[in-house]
């Protein structure tokens, strides 16, 4: 090797120590997750899951959303839900006046009530995929049928 080879080697390792201590003072992230699994190991090492309720059994796993779940397992409904109902309660009473040929003037009520409670509906849905369309006399049966049974 000769000298100018020599200086290459002697400024190529003076930068390689100079990135390796930059690395050392570049804060480096806790890692929690490390942390986490070795403390459930020891407990998992010391008996602690040994006794849980349903030990050996498959869990059950929801497919929905966490917070949809939450809601249901607290029998709690969005204002949207129990507006669905109310909707859903007016066409059936709805389609019995029609069936018994209750008089135009009555049904006509009811459709524009159904359809002012279907506006509402729309607007409070979080998903625009959910709004429901605009009920006639002609068409209620086939809309019940098809979008809210």
């Amino acid at each position: 090797m000769n000298h100018h080879d020599d200086k290459k080697a002697v400024v190529s390792d003076a930068e390689n120590k100079a990135k390796d201590a930059s690395e050392l003072d570049k804060p480096r992230p806790f890692e929690s997750h490390l942390v986490v699994d070795e403390i459930v190991k020891d407990y998992a090492a010391q008996g602690g899951f040994d006794y849980l309720e349903g030990k050996g059994k498959p869990l059950h796993i929801s497919n929905d959303d966490i917070l949809n779940t939450i809601l249901k397992n607290s029998n709690f409904l969005p204002p949207w839900v129990e507006l669905q109902k109310e909707i859903r309660l007016r066409m059936v009473a709805t389609i019995k006046k029609i069936d018994q040929q209750a008089g135009s003037t009555i049904i006509s009520q009811e459709i524009d009530e159904i359809n002012a409670l279907i506006k509402v509906y729309n607007r409070k849905v979080p998903n625009s995929a959910l709004q429901k369309g605009f009920v006639t006399a002609e068409n209620l049966k086939l809309k019940y049928s098809d979008k809210w049974e």
